[in-house]
């Protein structure tokens, strides 16, 4: 009986064996299902691959490329902030040899000679080595300062309306019956000196008087004096000053003097300050 080859699709002329490809002619079963539960797997038919291997002419399998490393910016902040630092360093370095330079000592004055203010009201000897500077307007203001360093100084500042505050003093002891008398703090400078330093107190917190006020005559006129303490920034640093203030009332000008120098410095510029203070004089007919 002619059977149809599955194989080659011929048709044999034998029942098992397919007279073309020789190949059997019988369907194969299927392989049985694995039991329930497990168990051994059924054996392969013989001359079947291992089912590990891998079929023949598969192509291998796909192998992922690494992806290309980029270099990330390094970060900026280090070298600014390196920098920031480095600023800091240097302002604070200037700024401390400024202060130093600030707050030394004052040179030896040479040199002296007579200045006189700017309305001519008022002269005095200031040594040559000396910065000497003036300003003022007739009849409302007058200024000189005399600079040894930044710090060390002599100041003169008289105005129209300081006289007037000492005119109202004295005109107070005058009712009181003291002006004249043997205290300082009860005469007119007296009591225009204690007015001038309330108003100081309040421009400047840290000024602070030491001892009683004594007397003093600036420019052959009545004045009153007190030593003082007080604090003044250079940059960041703070440094402590003494120094004099006198008050002194004459003619239409009130006048405030002051007479200071960095604490350490004070007992050298005090003798200075007070040949140029002593100095002092007015002008007849400025």
């Amino acid at each position: 009986m002619a059977k149809k080859c599955p194989h080659c699709g011929e048709v044999s002329d034998a029942d098992n064996i397919c007279t073309w490809c020789n190949k059997s002619l019988v369907a194969e079963k299927p392989p049985a299902a694995a039991p329930a539960g497990g168990g051994a797997q059924p054996a392969a038919p013989p001359g079947a691959p291992p089912a590990s291997a891998k079929p023949v002419g598969a192509a291998p399998a796909p192998t992922r490329r690494p992806l290309p490393t980029v270099e990330q910016p390094r970060p900026l902040w280090p070298y600014y902030a390196g920098a920031g630092v480095a600023v800091v360093v240097v302002v604070l370095v200037a700024q401390f040899l400024g202060m130093k330079t600030a707050a030394g000592p004052p040179p030896d004055p040479a040199d002296w000679a007579s200045k006189q203010s700017m309305t001519k009201l008022l002269s005095m000897s200031v040594p040559g080595n000396y910065k000497f500077t003036t300003s003022g307007s007739s009849g409302s203001y007058e200024q000189m300062t005399v600079k040894a360093t930044k710090l060390c100084r002599v100041h003169v500042e008289g105005s129209g309306t300081k006289g007037a505050m000492s005119d109202v003093a004295s005109a107070m002891a005058r009712t009181m019956g003291t002006e004249g008398g043997s205290s300082v703090a009860a005469r007119g400078e007296g009591k225009f000196h204690a007015t001038q330093g309330e108003l100081q107190k309040k421009r400047d917190p840290k000024y602070a008087e030491s001892g009683d006020m004594d007397a003093w005559s600036f420019a052959g006129m009545p004045a009153a004096y007190s030593e003082y303490t007080t604090v003044k920034k250079v940059g960041l640093f703070a440094v402590k000053m003494k120094g004099w203030r006198i008050s002194c009332t004459g003619g239409d000008f009130g006048y405030q003097v002051w007479a200071e120098a960095p604490a350490a410095q004070w007992d050298k510029f005090k003798p200075i300050a007070k040949k140029i203070l002593v100095s002092a004089k007015t002008n007849a007919g400025g």
